[in-house]
């Protein structure tokens, strides 16, 4: 027993051996096999939605009967057994071992297979070459033969056709001998050697002696044969004998060559032969050939049907083995793929214009298939057709037409399938289509329908499933409707109508972003809507920024009220249509709506609800209660909205306190708003849109019935109402408002007139003054008062702020910045900024409250266009105030309305007939005479005009208003001698400190008090009058003189009284009242005048500096006489320097401290003598000295030539460099038209080849009448840019220009006037002449014009004129006639862009409602302002809010160094991530991204110069350009400055990834950066230093496309691929195999 135990012991131990020995091999194959699992290299498998999306694509399978179809799954992970079961290409996958063949003709390459549905064999195109096309038609063959390459030796070498299995088939053929050892063919001589015998067979070489080439015997042998014979007469002779020789042959086989194939073909197939051998065959050995016969594998291939277009693509191979094909699949399995697009079969063959199906027999269009075919324009399918792959028409951007069968069997069109196909305009979707793949018809952009819904029969369709952004860019696709039966499988949250999240099914919405004509999207069913993030790569699907880029009037239609598309619409304010039901609807959120921190509605905000039908009749409105801020919405899809508000629509709203009306609103019936008693503010989009408001409309205090919720039953509030919209007499609110009928108050209020707000910048605040009568303005924008501005609630305020109802936020804190002076350089601030000191009073403001604009030292402008009369000192101390422009029907201007203000040199009326402006002296017209003084501007004598006012210029006047020429300084005499005043007013010439005479007419009979008073320096008054009847006590009291000597004795520190000459009639009044005074002398003839001159050297003078004057000598001086010159000359301390001479001022003196400066230095002046366009002369002038005037004498029709302007002493007090050398003489004329129904008209041309203007036609038109434009002959090269300004409509003496430019418009300069009735061609760039001014003085000095605003263009004699933008870019200096661009600021969120408008005349804009346009520059300064409307969230201008932009518009990105980047090129959305960092300058910059005709063809030319054929290179070209940190002054010396810039990726171009490249233009070279590809918020971007500033160009080579990726850093959810889990799972089974421990039973004896 015991051994039988230790045997059973021995026993077990092996066995428990064994078993560990057999457990720990298994682990250890399973720990390699893991190990080798995990080396097999995979691709990339990521979750990026731009590449996997939504893994809708077309798939494959590999071989007959393998099935390798990926499922579509949701986010459970569940099969979706339809779209699974169906979605799959049915395009064969060709293996590695599979045979490629190719046609005899090597035209096609294929691969023949069985098919999985039939098992029907059928070829695969892999390849295919495509010679020349008639006419571009193309045939795809029907049916095609198969051949190999057939290479035994090299006798052997051809395309041999095939049987279904490869093999090489035969036909029967004698086969011609070779001799073994030199393997050359054999041959035999009939007769000589016996062929048959082949014992002791002898035979011939060809090379062998005696054998020789026959050319006369068809290139055959003969062979010499030399026998015995005998001649002629008998005798003995060797006879030769040439014998052809024939080759020597032996029953055998020929392979069936295509080149032969007319030998064979006509056998048959069954009657070829196979080879049964192996390896290579002896083609003479008849035992190793059988018969094909009924054999199927060895029948021939011929006549297969060509059923696909492959997916992978083959390369042919050199020095293939026999039995082997010379071709085979590329890298990979040859796989075409979006990086290798360009192998698709008949990917780039671009003269492929018209694709025929040969009887439609095609079924499958593989991956690329037509990948940037280029010239593609159609293709039809048949019924047939089973699959079309990823990307199969990729960018066949001429492709027109697509036609499918409807009832094909396709179950899924691919991936980027029709992507880029920019010229396809419809499509319909096959009924049997499951699903459509990602990108499908991405940027689509003709796409304007695309039938979904099985067709005009509305057939039922399958479509469950669309692919990720499939319709992203199609912006021309109008609607888009969903099936009935749609459903989609990816799963997200929708907000529910109290914003909390509930699970919905559906797409993202942003699978349309780009579908800028989108009108709208139709669901049948209640469960599909758009979901607002998803459940696989949580992306935000913000639904509202997709409305807002959208196009305006989108609409959702779908089943209501219960439909989960329906819910969509009212959370987001999208307009919806009721499903075949003739109602829109659209639900507004009041702003009031309150959320919790998570983002949930905290309560159940406040609703609005308006319907309309497709006549835009208000059906239903619902409005809750409490919602105390409505803004009805402008279109409720379709272009529809609300046109009438009803007398019942808002009457007895309690709870109402701001509306906004749009646009579409025209009627407002009676009653309205009747009752609404807390209703404070109604806000008009468009006021002039509306064309009736009924009476009694916003009596808001006669309330009926009040709300259950009104707070204020009692109406303790004061009744107040504003209306906000844009300021005009034709606007019916406004008229409205202004009506004093139109009362908002009830029962015993107080009579309360509606306050009108112009809105957002001007913020101008109008008011029915019911003591005037009058619509006056009570308020505007004080830059004092910007730091109080509060955004408007509807609280009210801190105590003291001010607002206004349309006052944002982002308003507010701009206005802040400003008045805190703390920023002025975002577009917003500029507009509050401008809007305190640029103003415009619009038409319908009749009265400016008193005081208003008193001593607002901030104004630089104002224009008025309907104010009717001016208070006194109105603009008193505007000590800025630059520019003023009266238009309309001012009637009465107070005294001295402009007192103190130190810039204004002119009042411009262009168009009212009351007043006028001449040479700084404001004039009251009647019947086109000048009739009154009004005011003598300041600055006259100094800024304007000469210092002497001479009798022609007041000729005519009959009065003179108070205070009219007080404190003019620089005027040294005034001569009122040719005038017919009669009473000299008060105070009328006080403190005109500089006049040293002043001659009255001999109608004056009253002087009154302080007529004269402080004129220190006056000596002569001429008073010729005797009629003479009163003058008031010490007129000519100078200080606080009396009128006795003594008075000098008291006060010895007075400056004293000086004494004046009184020139007058001895024995009159005025020589009796001189005689009361001892300071007033009279006179009885004319008072010879003494004037101080004083002679000053420049003893210090150098060519840096002339140095400090120094006295040299003075001298008394009669009036009107040189002054004698010192009798000897100065020096210079330098004796380098030699005096040349005394400045020409010396002569001619007639006003007292006339200063005369030594000229040691060369300086010359170039002297030009211009008027109406043309140069008279042209000269060099030394400083200081005269020039001479022309002899010809310029002429005007209509007009007399009275003088040139001041032409002595050139250049003396002008700085040479500011005035580039150059000084302007222009003619002085006078008006002698008694007709003022007449107007002068002249066309000037400036020709570009000799920079030149001229006169080429003067025309005399009827006021209101059409002038016409004469021809121009424009020679080669050049081109005309046409008449500035209006020619049909005449209204005053007007210049047009034009101008000849090399190739386009360009520099147009010019010296005609352009502005109302204006005569001067003002080259100085001031106002011009205004109203019926008949003079042409245009200089600015009082010696000569220097140009000061309109220097020569380019160093021409051509000056330019300013250029003023207010809430824009475009200020800058411009010549007449040039074409000046302008562009629109964003001014926020509720502002949007309404148009331009100017106060200049004869400025007309190309499109005036467009945020960026053209106008044709005049001869004289413009001032141009951007007016804007209050809208919706997002600005017309430009993408202020960062969003997905696209279109056109600029958007301002702002980077940390304080510099921004405008991105105004259209194609680039989110425009907000873009930024840049400036190195080399410590200054802010704007960095602007533009379109720019030049930089296109910059880039076009650089690019064709490196790739020749651009057909495959896509780009994106640019120019790029520093501004100033306010976005208007070029910068041109860019040396040092290098800018680090951060672009979004073009939206066409974002698809390409890291393969774009980055390149400036450089030398008409590409200048290829380093760029670098990241993400900025999502956003792809690009990276990269511009050194220089110039066009640039992003662009890509698609046809060298590689996996480049722009972030590689692994994205959250990314899949593991399948071999991890196997690998692991392995390794996992070996480590336990490894270390399992036996179990060890432990046996115990029993006790």
């Amino acid at each position: 027993m015991a051994k039988s135990a230790a045997a059973k012991s021995a026993a077990k131990k092996k066995n428990r051996k064994l078993k560990r020995q057999i457990r720990k091999t298994v682990g250890a194959l399973l720990m390699v096999s893991a190990i080798a699992v995990a080396a097999v290299p995979v691709p990339d498998v990521k979750a990026d939605p731009a590449t996997d999306g939504y893994k809708i694509q077309v798939l494959n399978y590999a071989g007959a009967g393998t099935d390798n179809r990926v499922p579509l799954q949701d986010d459970t992970g569940s099969v979706t057994e339809l779209v699974e079961a169906r979605c799959g290409s049915y395009v064969p996958i060709i293996g590695d071992t599979d045979t490629i063949y190719t046609t005899g003709d090597q035209n096609y390459q294929f691969a023949f297979v069985r098919t999985r549905d039939s098992g029907d064999y059928v070829a695969v195109l892999l390849n295919a070459r495509v010679g020349n096309l008639d006419g571009g038609k193309y045939t795809i063959p029907d049916k095609i033969d198969a051949y190999k390459k057939f290479n035994l030796n090299t006798s052997e070498n051809g395309l041999c056709a095939v049987g279904q299995e490869g093999d090489y088939l035969y036909y029967p053929a004698n086969r011609q001998q070779k001799d073994p050892a030199t393997n050359e063919y054999l041959y035999f001589v009939p007769g000589v050697v016996d062929s048959s015998t082949p014992t002791g067979f002898k035979h011939v070489h060809r090379y062998s002696p005696g054998v020789e080439v026959d050319s006369s015997a068809l290139h055959g042998y003969i062979y010499k044969h030399e026998k015995p014979g005998t001649d002629d007469e008998g005798n003995p002779i060797t006879i030769t004998e040439k014998i052809a020789i024939v080759p020597y042959t032996v029953p055998g086989y020929a392979p069936c060559y295509y080149e032969s194939i007319d030998e064979w073909k006509s056998l048959g197939d069954e009657n070829l032969y196979y080879y049964t051998g192996t390896g290579e065959p002896d083609l003479t050995d008849a035992t190793k050939f059988e018969l094909v016969g009924s054999l199927n594998r060895y029948k021939r291939i011929h006549d297969t049907a060509v059923r696909y277009i492959g997916s992978q693509y083959v390369e042919q191979v050199s020095n293939a083995a026999f039995g082997q094909s010379d071709w085979k699949l590329g890298a990979s399995g040859g796989m075409v793929t979006e990086a290798n697009a360009s192998r698709g079969v008949f990917a780039g063959k671009n003269n492929i214009v018209t694709l025929e199906i040969k009887d439609n027999t095609l079924y499958g269009v593989g991956d690329y298939a037509f990948y940037g075919c280029g010239g593609l324009n159609s293709i039809s399918f048949a019924d047939g057709l089973n699959t079309i792959g990823n990307g199969a028409f990729q960018n066949c951007n001429n492709l027109v037409s697509c036609n499918m069968e409807l009832t094909s069997i396709l179950p899924v069109i691919g991936r980027r399938a029709f992507s880029g196909c920019t010229s396809l305009k419809k499509i319909t979707i096959p009924i049997g289509v499951v699903a459509i793949g990602d990108y499908c018809f991405e940027n689509c952009s003709k796409l304007e329908e695309i039938d979904l819904c099985g067709g005009e029969q509305q057939l039922e369709v399958q479509l469950q499933a669309i692919g990720y952004n499939a319709f992203v860019g199609c912006s021309s696709l109008a609607s888009v409707t969903f099936p009935v039966g749609y459903r989609d499988f990816e799963k997200g949250t929708e907000k529910d109508e109290g914003g909390n999240d509930v699970e919905v099914t559906g797409i993202p919405i942003t699978y349309f972003s780009g579908c800028t004509s989108l009108q709208s999207i139709k669901v049948q069913n209640n469960d599909f809507t758009f979901i607002e993030k998803n459940h696989i790569d949580k992306l935000d699907c913000d639904i509202g920024n997709f409305l807002k880029n959208g196009q305006e009037g989108f609409f959702f239609e779908g089943p209501a009220p219960t439909s989960a598309i329906y819910r969509t619409s009212k959370n987001h304010s999208a307009a919806f249509k009721y499903l075949d039901e003739d109602r829109f609807e659209k639900t507004i959120w009041c702003p009031e709506r309150e959320y919790n921190d998570d983002g949930s509605v905290k309560v159940d905000g406040h609703r609005a609800t308006f319907a309309v039908d497709s006549s835009n009749r208000l059906i239903d409105m619902e409005i809750d209660e409490d919602c105390g801020i409505v803004e009805i919405p402008a279109n409720i899809g379709a272009g529809h909205g609300i046109e009438t508000i009803g007398s019942s629509g808002f009457r007895d709203n309690c709870s109402l306190i701001k509306i906004t009306i749009p646009p579409t609103v025209k009627t407002i019936e009676s009653d309205a708003f009747r009752g609404c008693h807390a209703l404070r503010h109604v806000l008009f989009t468009e006021p002039n849109q509306i064309e009736s408001i009924g009476p009694g409309a916003f009596i808001t205090q006669a309330v009926g019935t009040h709300g259950d919720n009104c707070q204020d039953k009692n109406i303790t509030q004061p009744p107040e109402l504003s209306f906000t919209g844009a300021i005009s007499p034709d606007s019916v609110p406004f008229d409205y408002a202004m009506n004093p009928a139109n009362t908002i108050n009830s029962g015993n209020q107080e009579d309360t007139y509606i306050t009108f707000y112009s809105g957002w910048p001007t913020n101008l605040t109008v008011k029915y003054n019911p003591e005037t009568d009058k619509n006056e303005l009570i308020n505007y924008p004080k830059h004092e008062d910007l730091s109080k501005y509060e955004a408007w609630t509807k609280t009210g305020g801190t105590q003291g702020a001010i607002t206004y109802p349309d006052l944002t936020e982002e308003y507010a804190e701009a206005a802040n910045n400003v008045g805190a002076n703390a920023s002025t350089g975002t577009p917003v601030e500029q507009a509050i900024s401008n809007s305190t000191i640029n103003i415009t009073l619009p038409a319908g403001i009749e009265s400016i409250k008193e005081d208003l604009f008193k001593k607002n030292e901030k104004l630089e402008s104002i224009a008025m266009e309907t104010v009717e009369e001016l208070e006194d000192y109105a603009f008193d101390e505007c000590k800025n105030l630059a520019s003023v422009t009266i238009s309309g029907i001012l009637s009465e201007m107070g005294i001295r309305p402009f007192r103190d203000c130190e810039k204004l040199t002119g009042v411009n009326f262009p168009d009212t007939t009351n007043f006028s402006c001449e040479n700084g002296i404001i004039f009251g017209m009647s019947g086109g005479n000048k009739s009154s003084i009004v005011q003598c501007l300041e600055t006259r004598g100094k800024g304007v005009g000469y210092y002497t006012v001479e009798a022609g210029e007041l000729k005519g006047v009959t009065s003179i208003q108070k205070e009219a020429f007080m404190d003019c300084l620089e005027i040294g005499e005034i001569d009122l001698s040719e005038s017919s005043v009669q009473t000299i007013p008060e105070r009328c010439f006080k403190n005109t400190a500089g006049v040293t005479k002043i001659a009255l007419p001999s109608t004056v009979n009253i002087i009154e008090l302080e007529a004269f008073k402080d004129t220190g320096r006056l000596k002569v008054v001429h008073i010729p009058s005797n009629q003479m009847t009163y003058m008031a006590d010490d007129v000519f009291q100078n200080g606080d003189w009396r009128n006795t000597p003594e008075d000098r004795l008291k006060d010895p520190g007075n400056t004293g009284q000086q004494e004046i000459y009184l020139e007058c009639v001895e024995g009159s009044y005025v020589d009796r009242y001189a005689k009361q005074y001892w300071y007033l002398t009279p006179e009885y003839g004319k008072v010879s005048l003494l004037h101080n001159v004083y002679f000053w050297n420049y003893p210090d003078y150098s060519d840096v500096s002339e140095g400090e004057p120094v006295l040299y000598e003075q001298a008394k001086v009669p009036h009107g006489e040189d002054a004698p010159l010192p009798s000897t000359n100065p020096k210079a301390n330098n004796p380098t320097y030699t005096f040349k001479r005394w400045s020409d001022s010396y002569k001619n003196i007639v006003k007292d401290d006339t200063d005369v400066y030594a000229i040691y230095g060369d300086r010359v002046w170039k002297v030009i003598f211009f008027s109406d366009g043309k140069t008279y002369k042209t000269e060099m002038v030394e400083e200081g000295k005269s020039a001479t005037p022309p002899e010809e004498i310029p002429e005007r029709e209509g007009y007399t030539f009275r003088e040139w302007d001041d032409y002595r002493s050139i250049g003396v007090g002008l700085d040479f460099e500011e005035n580039e050398g150059t000084v302007w003489i222009m003619a002085q004329f006078d008006n002698n038209f008694a007709d003022e129904n007449l107007c002068t008209v002249k066309f000037d041309l400036f020709d570009g080849r000799t920079n030149t203007m001229s006169t080429i036609s003067t025309q005399t038109v009827p006021k209101g009448g059409a002038a016409t434009p004469p021809a121009v002959d424009v020679p080669s090269g050049y081109t005309f840019t046409g008449w500035s300004g209006d020619v049909t409509k005449i209204e005053s003496d007007m210049t047009f220009v034009g101008s000849l430019v090399r190739g386009g418009s360009g520099p147009n300069p010019s010296g005609g006037n352009g502005n109302g009735n204006g005569n001067n061609p003002n080259p100085s760039g001031g106002n011009g002449n205004n109203g019926n001014n008949n003079n042409a003085n245009s200089s600015s000095s009082p010696r000569n014009s220097a140009a000061p605003t309109a220097t020569p263009a380019d160093g021409k004699d051509v000056p330019k004129y300013t250029v003023t933008v207010s809430g824009g870019s475009g200020t800058g200096s411009y010549p007449a006639g040039a074409v000046v661009a302008i562009n629109a600021y964003a001014m926020g969120v509720g502002q949007v862009f309404d148009k331009w408008t100017s106060s200049t005349a004869g400025v007309g804009f190309a499109d005036a409602t467009a945020t960026s346009t053209t106008f044709t520059m005049p001869a004289a300064n413009v001032a141009i302002t951007a007016t804007y409307k209050t809208g919706g969230a997002g600005n017309a201008a430009t993408n202020s809010s960062g969003g997905s932009g696209g279109g056109g518009g600029s958007s301002t990105g702002t980077v940390n160094n304080g510099s921004t980047v405008e991105v105004s090129k259209p194609g680039i959305s989110n425009t907000n991530v873009a930024g840049a960092t400036v190195s080399g300058a410590t200054d802010n910059f704007v960095v602007k991204v533009s379109e720019d005709q030049a930089a296109t063809d910059a880039a076009t030319s650089a690019l064709q110069a490196r790739f020749g054929d651009l057909s495959r290179i896509k780009y994106f070209p640019m120019d790029i350009s520093l501004y100033d940190s306010t976005g208007r002054t070029k910068i041109a010396d860019t040396s040092g400055i290098s800018v680090n810039l951060t672009l979004p990726l073009p939206d066409e171009l974002i698809q390409y990834a890291g393969n774009n490249k980055m390149a400036a233009i450089s030398g008409g070279a590409l200048e290829d950066l380093n760029a670098r590809f990241t993400t900025v918020g999502g956003v792809p971007c690009i990276n990269f230093t511009a050194t220089h500033f110039s066009p640039y160009v992003i662009y890509v080579d698609t046809a060298n496309l590689t996996e480049a990726t722009i972030d590689s850093t692994p994205k959250t959810g990314d899949p593991i691929h399948p071999k991890w889990f196997l690998a692991i799972g392995m390794a996992c089974i070996s480590l336990v195999l490894f270390f399992k421990r036996d179990k060890v039973v432990v046996k115990t004896k029993a006790a």
